[in-house]
């Protein structure tokens, strides 16, 4: 019985020890420098393209992820670039986005792991197949929000939604520019690790 009063004890007062010290740690941000992350998602993509012959044409749901690194500018704010994509074999035809946009991250709670997205790029999008080659090559803007759940100081498991538009998208037919937008976007809903 005394035994178990002496566990108790020391099981109390390694508590009451070690409470100041993680929420010492949980008072100051754990993002700082280098930023890293990497992901994978379910997408949904919309291209638009009726002349297509089928090929491409409304939306699809394919593999979808990503890859950024940036810079901490302060506990709430980070920058970097990032690359994100989209792809599907539609049939035997490789159907695909890929998107290289500079972002800002906005953390509104400086100790914790919400964050907001926003950044601006270029896209291409395509479809690639026997005697018919149909590329978009334009400007993009992406949106997104996530949750880096901290797993230790160097390391975060982070849940996240991204959505990325087109702007002015050229598109060409096998080499030859049309008068046709493909209007390509698509959206991610995926996790990541991400190294604050």
């Amino acid at each position: 019985m005394r035994s178990l009063t002496v566990v108790a004890g020391i099981g109390i007062a390694l508590t009451l020890g070690v409470t100041p010290v993680v929420g010492q740690e949980r008072e100051q941000s754990p993002r700082s420098n280098l930023w890293f992350t990497v992901g994978a998602a379910y997408g949904s993509a919309g291209i638009e393209c009726p002349d297509c012959m089928g090929l491409i044409d409304g939306r699809a749901t394919g593999f979808s992820g990503m890859l950024g690194l940036g810079w901490t500018l302060t506990p709430s704010v980070v920058i970097g670039a990032e690359t994100q994509w989209w792809f599907k074999f539609e049939a035997i035809f490789p159907l695909g986005i890929v998107t290289t946009n500079a972002i800002v991250l906005f953390y509104p709670l400086k100790t914790q792991g919400l964050w907001l997205k926003g950044g601006l790029g270029y896209m291409w999008a395509g479809v690639d197949a026997p005697g018919v080659s149909v590329v978009g090559t334009g400007m993009d803007w992406t949106l997104g929000a996530g949750y880096d759940i901290y797993l230790g100081s160097t390391i975060a498991f982070t849940p996240y939604l991204s959505y990325v538009g087109s702007g002015d998208i050229t598109t060409t037919v096998n080499d030859i520019t049309v008068d046709v937008s493909l209007n390509p976007n698509f959206f991610q809903l995926g996790v990541a690790i991400t190294a604050p």
